[in-house]
């Protein structure tokens, strides 16, 4: 092991992520371990404080790199192999801040230094001040817990339920809390949906997307709207970029209104239950509420059905010419 620190997290980063992804091209998946890959650092000369902030960012660029040779494999992975990398982003954080690997960036004379008591005792602290804080919490009514959540897991006070964020052991109490404030949750995408963007982000020519696009109209499993959106975005996109009109110069604003707008942005809104799309000047609800301002006509309109509110207004242009007085046309009606 080296006695001598010679690579920085925050300077060789990418010396680093060539080291971890060598690691990696050299083993199977069913053999990836985030405690030999510390170790391999270590002798290379890797220096990590044993601050979570600085492990967890070590943690992150592994799972990085883990995921970029996993993709471009063309091995035929197992179910196990498939599971472990699902898995691997929401339990990286455990992982790479647990005492064991702690111990391992712990330096050769300060592992001299230091019995396994006092090393047992540094790792021990925490967790007892953790242990406090979830038996503070337990104690809690729903109103409290919702903001020591959001306190200790959100950003800026926002708590992002459809994240794996929070740590576990507080998840028995997510549902409760979920009931208590009347959060009715839907995923962002289905998998399915998921699996189609996907597909979509991997293709590297119009070849690609034409070969994709005849699979998608011959999935009998696409039956979603969101699906069928999706595949229908895709086919007017490709259609679009084909055709070459894209790169003239010369469309006005009906033409971008009729063929890309309406097209591939109005369609979106078509199965939606809560809003609903409004052009071609359309009056804005938001004006109304001005006593000192005539109402105002605005290009496009994103309208909520139930409360009749205007949740956003835009201009469209098909040229950079009068951007900015739409800047100030826009900041002059804002609430």
């Amino acid at each position: 092991m080296s006695q001598t620190f010679s690579l920085n997290l925050k300077e060789d980063k990418s010396t680093i992520r060539r080291i971890i992804s060598v690691y990696l091209a050299e083993n199977p998946v069913s053999q990836w371990k985030y405690e030999k890959v510390a170790r391999v650092l270590v002798d290379e000369g890797l220096g990590v404080s044993l601050i979570d902030a600085d492990l967890k960012e070590l943690g992150d660029v592994y799972v990085e790199e883990a995921l970029k040779v996993y993709n471009k494999s063309n091995v035929n992975y197992t179910s196990d192999e498939k599971e472990k990398m699902e898995t691997l982003p929401n339990v990286i954080y455990d992982i790479c801040t647990s005492s064991h690997v702690k111990k391992i960036f712990y330096t050769p004379h300060l592992i001299n230094a230091l019995d396994n008591n006092v090393l047992t005792n540094k790792t021990q602290q925490p967790n007892n001040q953790k242990n406090a804080e979830f038996s503070k919490f337990q104690k809690m009514d729903h109103v409290d817990k919702m903001k020591y959540l959001c306190e200790k897991f959100g950003i800026e006070g926002n708590l992002d339920l459809m994240k794996d964020k929070i740590a576990t052991r507080f998840h028995p109490y997510l549902p409760q809390l979920i009931r208590d404030f009347q959060l009715h949750l839907q995923p962002s995408t289905t998998r399915k949906e998921r699996e189609m963007l996907i597909l979509i982000a991997k293709c590297k020519s119009k070849c690609d997307l034409d070969k994709l696009l005849a699979d998608f109209y011959t999935d009998a499993t696409i039956i979603t709207p969101t699906c069928r959106y999706i595949r229908l975005a895709l086919a007017i996109s490709v259609e679009l970029w084909s055709s070459g009109q894209l790169l003239q110069n010369d469309h006005n604003e009906s033409w971008y209104r009729t063929h890309v707008y309406s097209a591939v942005w109005d369609n979106s809104f078509l199965h939606d239950k809560n809003f609903t799309s409004k052009r071609a000047d359309c009056y804005s609800s938001i004006t109304k509420e001005f006593n000192d301002a005539k109402n105002q006509r605005v290009d496009f309109i994103l309208r909520n059905i139930n409360d009749n509110s205007d949740y956003l207004s835009t201009e469209e242009k098909p040229t950079l010419k009068g951007i900015k007085a739409d800047f100030v046309k826009g900041k002059r009606y804002k609430i």
